[in-house]
């Protein structure tokens, strides 16, 4: 039940970057929150799994999904300060003739925030490089690998590691 409440930090960072973008608080308190919110996804979990007594693979999994969650919300934090900082430039006309777009320099979104906590990735950007249309191909070979290694590892734990197990059970006789 652990894993469906982590959803909650991700929206309060996206909350925190929102109020910062608008200036409704200053960089110092979303700095202050940021680092609130990213304590709190990893202590969280530490208190249900020690209040719980949850069994270790549970615990390993909640803990695994919940530094996931911490790695990326740093990276979001991060980046969206870093923005931040580059968008006050350009209000104050401090970038000398760069080149930078400023509608490229947009604050974070609800989809972008859900995008970056499902993609495959640690590293936050406001928008990630995309094709327009879903490689059918690629998808079936990444679904049959997936199905043939899944079946190959199953065999592997049903032919060596039970008869090991099975094996270190026969009594010796000595």
């Amino acid at each position: 039940m652990c894993c469906l409440t982590l959803p909650i930090f991700p929206l309060a960072a996206l909350m925190t970057e929102k109020w910062a973008q608008r200036k409704l608080i200053r960089d110092h308190v979303s700095i202050l929150l940021h680092i609130i919110i990213t304590t709190t996804v990893l202590i969280y979990p530490v208190v249900v799994i020690l209040k719980c007594e949850s069994a270790v693979l549970s615990g390993f999994v909640l803990m695994f999904i919940a530094s996931i969650t911490w790695l990326k919300l740093v990276s979001f934090a991060h980046t969206n300060y870093d923005i931040r900082v580059l968008s006050q430039s350009i209000e104050k006309g401090a970038t000398h003739g760069s080149s930078i777009d400023e509608e490229n320099i947009k604050g974070p979104t609800i989809n972008s925030v859900v995008y970056f906590m499902l993609a495959p990735t640690l590293c936050y950007q406001p928008s990630y490089p995309r094709t327009a249309f879903t490689r059918k191909g690629w998808v079936t070979r990444q679904l049959i690998k997936c199905v043939v290694f899944t079946g190959l590892m199953g065999f592997i734990i049903e032919q060596v590691c039970l008869t090991l197990i099975q094996l270190c059970r026969i009594p010796s006789i000595h």
